[in-house]
C-alpha cells in the first residue's frame, strides 16, 4: 500500500486484516467478521480517508495483478476459440457461436484502443492549452 502512496503505517493490525478481508469477502459485515472487528467500527473505518484510500490501493493492486493474469492467459482463450470454430467435430452452433464471440471481442478491443488514443489526443491538446496559457 505504501508504495502506492498510501502510508500504510498509519493503519493498524485491524485495519490491515479489514483490507484484506473487504477484497475477499461478500460484503462488509462478513469482512468485519472475517477481520474481527465490529462492522460498525468497518463503517467508521471505511469514511477515513486514509484507510479509503489504502483499500483503494489495495483495490487496484488486486485489479492489475488480476489484469496480468488474464492477460498471459489469451493466448490460450484465442487457441480455444479457435479450435471451436474450426474442430471438424463441433456442431455449427458452436462454430457460429466462437466466431461470434471472437468478433465481439475484438470489436469491443478496436473500440477501447480508439477510444485511449482519442483521449490521449485531447489530454495533449488540453496540455498544449494549459501551457500557452
Amino acid at each position: 500500500m505504501a508504495e502506492n502512496g498510501t502510508d500504510s503505517g498509519k493503519l493498524s493490525p485491524a485495519q490491515r486484516r479489514a483490507i484484506g478481508a473487504l477484497l475477499v469477502e461478500r460484503d462488509n459485515r462478513s469482512a468485519a467478521a472475517s477481520a474481527r472487528v465490529a462492522e460498525r467500527t468497518l463503517y467508521k473505518w471505511l469514511k477515513d480517508d486514509t484507510f479509503a484510500r489504502a483499500l483503494q490501493d489495495a483495490q487496484a493492486a488486486l485489479i492489475a495483478n488480476t489484469l496480468r493474469r488474464l492477460t498471459t492467459a489469451t493466448g490460450k482463450a484465442v487457441d480455444v476459440l479457435n479450435d471451436a470454430m474450426t474442430g471438424a467435430d463441433h456442431p455449427i452452433m458452436v462454430k457460429v457461436r466462437a466466431a461470434d464471440v471472437t468478433l465481439q471481442r475484438l470489436l469491443h478491443l478496436k473500440e477501447i484502443v480508439e477510444l485511449e488514443q482519442r483521449i490521449a489526443i485531447l489530454e495533449a491538446h488540453l496540455d498544449a492549452n494549459k501551457a500557452s496559457v
